[in-house]
């Protein structure tokens, strides 16, 4: 069977435009930033990256100017992304992210969670913060993915279920 171009371009435009209504392509390019201006009800940071599982682009909340001209190492890897997005909220940057994903009232029960030790309270405020910004992932592959960071960036290496004990040192 053959097709014109017409044909072909028809088509394209198409399935283009059923994939972009499902929600499964989304733009993202120059002037981004300014949708904000264009639009006030369509938020510039609540655009998605291609590539990424977040419904928001969060890289914006980093400040890292190393971003401004190289895409993020992790795209088309979630649990790369998820590992990258724990780094930067348990982080000085906690305060800004959650500024920028309107959630400036977490920002004190997610900071009385973390700690040298581990990350305690069950990690509920910090679960509640990932699955605002990652709504299509399973919780359990979040909370795997909290448990993973804890693993390897804390002392005991675990989300404890319990409130931080804070021990006298030996004398």
């Amino acid at each position: 069977m053959k097709i014109t171009k017409r044909q072909l371009k028809k088509i394209i435009k198409e399935e283009y435009s059923a994939l972009k209504r499902q929600g499964l392509i989304t733009e993202y390019g120059i002037g981004d930033e300014f949708d904000g201006m264009r639009n006030p009800s369509a938020r510039a940071q609540d655009r998605k990256i291609p590539g990424s599982i977040a419904r928001v682009d969060w890289i914006k909340f980093h400040h890292d100017p190393y971003y401004d001209t190289n895409p993020p190492e992790w795209l088309n890897n979630p649990k790369e992304e998820l590992d990258a997005f724990l780094d930067l909220i348990i982080s000085a940057e906690l305060k800004n992210v959650l500024d920028g994903l309107g959630m400036p009232e977490l920002y004190r029960p997610a900071m009385d969670e973390i700690d040298y030790e581990g990350i305690f309270h069950g990690g509920k405020t910090i679960m509640k913060i990932l699955e605002d910004v990652f709504p299509y992932s399973d919780g359990s592959f979040l909370y795997r993915a909290l448990e993973k960071w804890a693993a390897e960036h804390t002392s005991s290496g675990k989300v404890h279920s319990d409130e931080i004990r804070y021990t006298q040192p030996q004398r």
